[in-house]
């Protein structure tokens, strides 16, 4: 047993100094290579190296690997094989190359709407003066042109796809993602639709003669309109359906017979207008604004009768905010994932409310 083991490894060892005595003869292929400016060659051959388990591709390699995807504009792919060649080992001029690239471009996802035959142009306010700036976008307006799709890193600036703007800034973290879509507008105002499930909770009135506390489960629905204002802020008005429903609750069979007390479930039906302003945060969008909303009610308890049954009519007005995600297209809409939450008075008592909804609309990014 202690022989086989031994003999396993000899032969591992083994493996790996051959392995190792490979790479670095591929190695030296990349070198020739690199003299006569072959960058593709090396490109093939480190993507040999890569093939390699055993054996432990060196700083040298990596870094060498890094100077042939930089003469094709590809600065995420240099990053990466940065990161790699300061793993391996740390050299001062590796680290300069790393920070220079983290200083001067951010991490980006752009896509464009399969509702274009043609994917617009990229193009940005201020070309950059640096070659390897200049190449990074050449490298991205090829990729997009050829697919719709860009994965990679860009330099700081204003970009411009047919409708669409974003910007990129230093400071920013992550992978921004970018969606390039043809906006469904007249005049930068486009449509909205929100179609959602809800909660509401109406709290202790104030004053007399009110019904009871109620609160119930329905749905909203919304149809609206947004314009842009800018590339950042917009602002939109929306109408809509909101309703609740609870079942009411059932009273002693002595109350039947006496006073002839039914169930009665709660049953709130309404009308809203919201305008809110917005701003948009990359896939995000946060809107905020005033609320007003009409309602006919009919619920179960009033004044200390809790199976007296109440119809009446509300008029509210208050604040109403949300979130949206816009995380995939529909043809020239985008949809996302929203929640909305929003407080009403009509001066006696406080309306409450929260939603979850799918939202489309035609002018996000």
């Amino acid at each position: 047993m202690i022989i086989t083991v031994m003999m396993a490894s000899v032969v591992y060892a083994a493996s790996v100094e051959e392995e190792q005595a490979e790479m670095v003869r591929i190695y030296e292929d990349m070198l020739k290579f690199e003299k006569r400016g072959n960058w593709e060659a090396v490109e093939r051959k480190y993507l040999e190296v890569l093939t390699y388990k055993k054996g432990k591709a060196t700083h040298s390699m990596h870094a060498l690997a890094a100077q042939a995807s930089n003469t094709t504009g590809d600065v995420g792919k240099t990053r990466i094989r940065l990161e790699r060649a300061l793993a391996a080992e740390e050299i001062p001029e590796t680290k300069g190359w790393l920070d220079s690239i983290t200083a001067n471009f951010v991490a980006v996802e752009i896509s464009v709407a399969s509702s274009y035959e043609i994917p617009p142009e990229l193009q940005i306010a201020n070309m950059p003066f640096f070659p390897d700036q200049q190449q990074a976008i050449t490298f991205a307006s090829k990729k997009l042109a050829a697919n719709g799709k860009f994965k990679g890193m860009l330099p700081l600036g204003e970009y411009t796809m047919g409708s669409t703007t974003f910007s990129l800034q230093q400071g920013m973290t992550g992978i921004q993602k970018v969606k390039i879509s043809e906006a469904v507008s007249l005049g930068g105002i486009s449509p909205r639709i929100n179609v959602g499930l809800s909660a509401a909770n109406a709290g202790e009135s104030t004053a007399g003669q009110e019904a009871d506390p109620f609160k119930g489960y329905g749905t909203r629905l919304g149809v609206g309109l947004s314009m842009d204002l800018g590339s950042t802020f917009g602002f939109m008005t929306e109408v809509g359906y909101h309703s609740a429903f609870k079942g009411g609750e059932e009273p002693s069979a002595l109350l039947q017979r006496e006073i002839g007390a039914e169930v009665v479930p709660t049953r709130y039906n309404a009308g809203y207008v919201w305008l809110a302003g917005q701003v948009d945060i990359s896939s995000f969008e946060l809107s905020v604004g005033p609320i007003v909303e009409y309602a006919k009610i009919r619920t179960q308890g009033i004044d200390g009768y809790d199976f007296a049954p109440v119809r009446g009519t509300i008029l509210a007005s208050g604040v109403s905010a949300g979130l949206t995600y816009y995380g995939f297209s529909l043809g020239a809409f985008d949809g996302g994932i929203s929640t909305q939450v929003g407080a009403q008075s009509d001066s006696s008592r406080l309306y409450s409310w929260g939603q979850v909804a799918f939202t489309m609309n035609g002018s996000k990014k």
